[in-house]
């Protein structure tokens, strides 16, 4: 064989054993649009720096606002009502939101979600600083279908055989009793019983304890706030390219 055969050969597999690693991440799974994945790719560490640099948010000090990337994304699911009241077998249903971990300067220091539209926009739905969620996330290790409810504590994995892990530390905390199918039945309905919520005094029912905690102890609605002034500084980018462009 000449030397310019081996080296083509050699080629081919580098580039087939590249491919399959690929074909084999989260950012390039089937169900993963590939808007959503150009987002996570070219637009999230713009969109976190804009958000965390900005001081839009009572974050305490101000975040930097350069040197984030995110990782490879993953769909979010919801709880299936139907799990809870009529024992459908099916425990969750696909959303249009997708989670990856976000670093800066190669550390993980929460997580990063975009959302898609009926039209196929992609835009920022949340960032947290769940940094043990985001590590969950990268790791590779997550087989299962991540649920997002800030009521069972953030992230929550669930593997086909209906086992979970809390992916958040709080979520975690919230899971670990969890040993089958009844009991994942009764954790989610007792996380998503209005009158235990009501019952903390909290009538909104953000709660109280693990159940209002990200993974790093941060009150969720500090990352719903977070969210919501980013997809507004997004919008504001958005109207100033589109004006660039006119």
């Amino acid at each position: 064989m000449t030397a310019t055969r081996m080296l083509r050969g050699a080629g081919l597999a580098l580039a087939a054993a590249i491919g399959l690693v690929l074909l084999g991440s989260p950012a390039f799974a089937a169900d993963t649009p590939a808007a959503v994945g150009k987002w996570f790719a070219q637009d999230a560490p713009r969109v976190a720096g804009d958000v965390l640099g900005s001081g839009a948010v009572n974050l305490g000090p101000r975040q930097p606002a350069d040197g984030y990337r995110a990782g490879s994304p993953v769909r979010l699911h919801s709880w299936n009502p139907g799990f809870v009241s009529d024992g459908a077998s099916r425990p969750v249903l696909a959303d249009d939101e997708w989670a990856a971990a976000l670093y800066r300067n190669g550390s993980i220091v929460g997580t990063i979600a975009a959302t898609v539209s009926p039209t196929g926009e992609v835009a920022m739905s949340y960032i947290d600083d769940d940094a043990v969620a985001g590590t969950a996330l990268a790791s590779g290790a997550v087989t299962g279908e991540v649920v997002r409810d800030s009521r069972m504590g953030g992230l929550v994995e669930v593997k086909p055989d209906l086992a979970v892990r809390g992916l958040s530390r709080a979520a975690a905390s919230t899971v670990a009793s969890v040993h089958g199918t009844a009991d994942l039945r009764k954790a989610v309905a007792q996380a998503h019983d209005a009158r235990a919520w009501k019952s903390t005094g909290d009538d909104a029912g953000a709660g109280t304890g693990a159940e209002a905690t990200g993974g790093d102890g941060q009150p969720l609605v500090l990352a719903l706030s977070v969210g919501l002034a980013g997809f507004l500084l997004w919008l504001f980018w958005r109207r100033g390219a589109k004006e660039r462009q006119a």
